[in-house]
């Protein structure tokens, strides 16, 4: 034995630790991280900041919605199920097409004005997206400054960034986002030893927007996930073991299920209601929407990495698949030599086999004609791509934790996300700053009046009641116009048309006959736009004319929805300030979580 092993322990009095070079060089460069993922968000929505320039058509449809519901909690103070305006009053858009994310921009326009409002939401997307992947490697093991990839690879891929300025896909985009910070903060409060504040309000914010902004998202990413955790569930242990304790799913529970009643006032309806409307009804629309879109989803278009190789005469567009992300991943994985019973590994192969299995179902028309009913009104089989993009972001996560726990020369091959980094973040960019085709001009540069000629026709004929057969109006025929001013702040509305009982008259109400309520007169069919064509059954006065009166409609969906939500927000409160009074208590302020092992 040597000389130091033989001789008597030494007591060391314990000092407080110093803070080297090295130390000061960790902390800056995670601070220099954070500033560049900032300027990286930042050069990727300069569009939105400057100039407005909002390119995709849908831009100008969600931003006219949001100024809409502004004007309704402005007029009465709770936000409404309809929009009002001169294609139609009572349209009954916010029950059906994520009504809570346009009463948040409508909130926030009240202080900053709809456009910054909108562009402020856009932002928050991009925020949830990255901040959850960061989040969620951290927890896998990563280090602060490598966690931003998966986020920075996220919000740098076609999908997301053609999604924005393409088609303006708001209400997906912010559903999609909200996925990985849902994820993120479901695992720290599984695994905290109690509720704690700032993953609870994580949870219940992104659990708010997930359940509040986009309905085909939500079905589509709420199927999915189900069926990959019952394959966790199966092959990796962990997951079985971090879900099934029942002080977790308790936390769970008290966050996560007042967040959704939160929605309540819409989706109980849209839940009720969305067989029977047009858009659900009409499978032929719905066929040739995504037969002739699937073009989009070429090989020549999904196995490229420079992004604005998009498509033709389609501004912004690009199909391509995050493919220097997942080869990374791969090569990550391989070189990592994990035996099967890693974790890390099968959460890999899950995520890798998610992509696969999503990137076969979108490129494949008679899969998606194939499924049934809304899961087949995606519109565009280039939509799937977002769980493509999730999976690629959970697969760069699995290969951050199997790097991180290696300990040789292996490990330099985080140096290679550098580069693959780097360059989809600059052709990100140049997606975002050299549009292929000319830019969408709107008809107008700012929201016209509700009751003006001249506001353009956006209102659809989506929700109305899809039942109703749908006839050619004769020119001639008598007409009701109800006042779309009088409508949307009173909720009721009455107008004078000349007819007998029994005459068939036009009229700019629209057809939902679930939600309107028709005295004078009664909704018999539709015409083209989606509006009623009425059968006058009032008693004409001294001149002949008929009053209808035509008002909102609350049936006990609507109603019981509005208690639910009430209840949701005062559960939401109660359990903010239970945690507040908690925190001045703590003596200590607890550790952060370990990372999850091998």
């Amino acid at each position: 034995m040597s000389a130091v092993s033989d001789a008597a322990p030494t007591t060391l009095k314990p000092v407080a630790p110093s803070v080297g070079w090295s130390d000061r060089w960790r902390t800056q460069l995670e601070v220099l991280s954070v500033v560049v993922v900032a300027l990286v968000i930042f050069f990727l929505v300069r569009p939105m900041l400057w100039g407005h320039h909002f390119i995709g058509f849908d831009w100008y449809t969600h931003l006219w919605y949001i100024w809409h519901q502004e004007g309704s909690i402005k007029q009465n103070l709770v936000p409404s199920l309809y929009n009002f305006n001169q294609t139609g009053v009572f349209d009954p858009h916010f029950a059906f097409y994520g009504g809570t994310l346009y009463v948040l921009a409508a909130l926030i326009s009240l202080v900053v004005g709809h456009v910054a409002a909108f562009a402020i939401t856009w932002i928050m997307a991009f925020v949830m997206a990255e901040g959850g992947f960061y989040w969620l490697a951290r927890q896998a093991g990563a280090g602060p400054v490598v966690a931003h990839a998966p986020g920075v690879l996220f919000i740098s891929s076609a999908w997301w960034l053609s999604g924005i300025y393409a088609w303006g896909s708001w209400g997906q985009a912010v559903a999609v986002a909200s996925l990985p910070l849902v994820a993120a903060s479901a695992i720290a409060v599984l695994r905290a030893d109690r509720l704690r504040l700032g993953p609870a309000a994580a949870l219940a914010f992104s659990t708010l927007m997930y359940t509040g902004s986009h309905n085909l998202t939500m079905l589509w990413a709420s199927t999915l996930s189900a069926i990959v955790l019952v394959v966790l569930f199966a092959v990796v242990p962990a997951a079985r073991r971090l879900v099934f304790q029942k002080a977790g799913l308790k936390r769970l529970a008290l966050v996560m299920v007042p967040a959704v009643l939160v929605n309540a006032w819409f989706l109980l309806p849209d839940v009720l209601y969305q067989g029977q409307t047009l858009i659900a009804t009409n499978a032929t629309y719905a066929e040739g929407l995504v037969t002739t879109s699937m073009n989009f989803v070429e090989a020549k278009y999904l196995f490229s990495i420079k992004y604005t190789n998009g498509m033709k005469d389609f501004t912004h567009q690009s199909a391509a698949l995050p493919l220097l992300g997942t080869v990374w991943s791969a090569v990550a994985v391989v070189l990592a030599l994990p035996s099967w019973r890693s974790m890390w590994l099968r959460l890999a192969l899950v995520a890798f086999a998610v992509m696969v299995v999503v990137w076969q179902i979108h490129t494949r028309l008679n899969w998606i004609l194939a499924l049934p009913s809304p899961y087949d009104r995606i519109q565009a089989p280039y939509r799937l791509q977002s769980y493509i993009t999730l999976g690629m972001g959970f697969f760069v996560v699995c290969a951050l934790a199997l790097m991180a726990r290696t300990r040789d020369w292996r490990r330099w091959w985080l140096v290679a996300l550098v580069p693959a980094v780097l360059v989809t973040v600059l052709s990100a960019k140049a997606l975002v700053d050299q549009p292929l085709g000319p830019f969408y001009q709107p008809p107008w540069k700012q929201p016209r009046a509700y009751w003006a000629k001249d506001e353009p026709p956006f209102g659809a004929a989506d929700y109305v009641d899809g039942r109703l057969d749908v006839v050619q109006v004769d020119p001639t025929m008598p007409r009701v116009q109800f006042d779309a001013k009088v409508a949307q702040d009173r909720h009721k509305a009455s107008a004078q048309v000349l007819a007998s009982p029994g005459q068939y008259v036009a009229s700019n109400l629209k057809a939902a006959t679930w939600l309107v309520k028709v005295d004078g007169a009664r909704i018999v069919a539709m015409d083209n736009a989606g509006n009623a064509i009425l059968e006058v059954q009032g008693q004409p006065d001294a001149k002949g004319n008929v009053t209808v009166t035509a008002q909102a409609k609350s049936p006990w969906p609507v109603v019981g929805g509005r208690i639910l939500t009430l209840l949701g927000l005062l559960g939401l409160a109660f359990g903010a300030v239970r945690l507040l009074r908690s925190r001045p208590a703590e003596h200590e302020s607890a550790p952060p979580a370990p990372p999850v092992s091998a």
